[in-house]
């Protein structure tokens, strides 16, 4: 067995696979974690385990709280990554991630000193079941894959989606942004993206306006060994908000879902105070939120964790 310090591009594809054999409880869909991966944005400390030449775990942390993933034939693993994890780190962690139905996680976070936290925000995740039919496009929209030699097009339309400054936040949460700041995708990001597993252009849908512009996208991430597709990112240009077209295109890709025989749509989000709209955009698609994981944290002193 080899921990090494990941490769975010090198074992893009091997990450990906990993994290469709357990899921939901393994944690990540495929689609997100290539996504994240893809754009730099993956955990920090991200350590892979190598068994015989293959891919068998992976951890890293986000803030203070670490994860750990392993494949179900390695149920020793996820003890000798977490405390990779802890050697890796400047600090303890606070508290360590454990995915609903994760026992093995929740037995060796238990072990550690670890409890529930219910202060700690849960992860949560957005569902809606696959429909039959390809919806209507908002009038003078349509909605449709990406075709050959819109690449930069489409990184256009989704840097000017993602500008900080016209990101939606609620007054009085919206933390101190340049007027003048920029998304960070970039081309080579997009190349990245293009060569993750699952990626296909018929499913990276855009939307165009009647004057030929893409003023909208997301990526529909379709494992066909779970049936689950996640859409990982969606995003509208904010001239174009407000009109319909991110439910059309959650709409849309629930649609593609269903013509290819699956059964759901995820989507990695969940209800925020501090960041509400994309999940009460959802909701309103007819999405519901499903509590994924509990941050677990150690007793203070003098008391305990508030457990489930």
């Amino acid at each position: 067995m080899q921990i090494r310090a990941a490769d975010r591009l090198e074992d893009l594809v091997a990450l990906q696979q990993l994290a469709s054999r357990p899921w939901p409880s393994g944690g990540h869909h495929p689609g997100g974690l290539g996504w994240a991966l893809a754009i730099d944005e993956a955990p920090a400390g991200l350590l892979v385990a190598v068994a015989d030449g293959e891919l068998v775990g992976w951890s890293g942390w986000e803030d203070d709280t670490v994860e750990v993933h392993v494949r179900g034939d390695q149920p020793t693993l996820a003890a000798e990554l977490l405390g990779a994890e802890l050697g890796e780190m400047s600090a303890p962690p606070a508290g360590v991630l454990v995915f609903e139905g994760d026992r093995a996680m929740a037995q060796l976070a238990e072990a550690r000193g670890f409890r529930p936290d219910l202060a700690r925000r849960p992860v949560h995740g957005m569902f809606h079941d696959a429909v039959a039919e390809v919806p209507s496009a908002p009038a003078g929209y349509r909605i449709r894959g990406l075709a050959a030699g819109e690449e930069p097009a489409r990184v256009e339309a989704h840097r000017a989606a993602w500008r900080p400054a016209t990101l939606p936040y609620p007054t009085g949460t919206r933390p101190v942004i340049p007027p003048d700041a920029t998304s960070r995708f970039a081309h080579e990001y997009f190349r990245a993206v293009q060569r993750a597993w699952l990626y296909d252009p018929a499913l990276d849908l855009v939307v165009e306006a009647t004057d030929g512009a893409l003023v909208g996208c997301c990526t529909v991430w379709w494992d066909p060994a779970l049936r689950v597709a996640e859409v990982e990112p969606l995003g509208v240009v904010p001239e174009h908000r407000r009109r319909g077209l991110a439910t059309a295109l959650c709409m849309t890709a629930a649609a593609m879902v269903g013509l290819r025989g699956g059964h759901q749509v995820f989507i990695n989000t969940g209800p925020r105070e501090d960041y509400p709209v994309p999940a009460l955009t959802y909701a309103a698609a007819g999405f519901s939120a499903v509590r994924r994981a509990t941050v677990w944290t150690k007793p203070t002193e003098g008391g305990t964790a508030p457990r489930t």
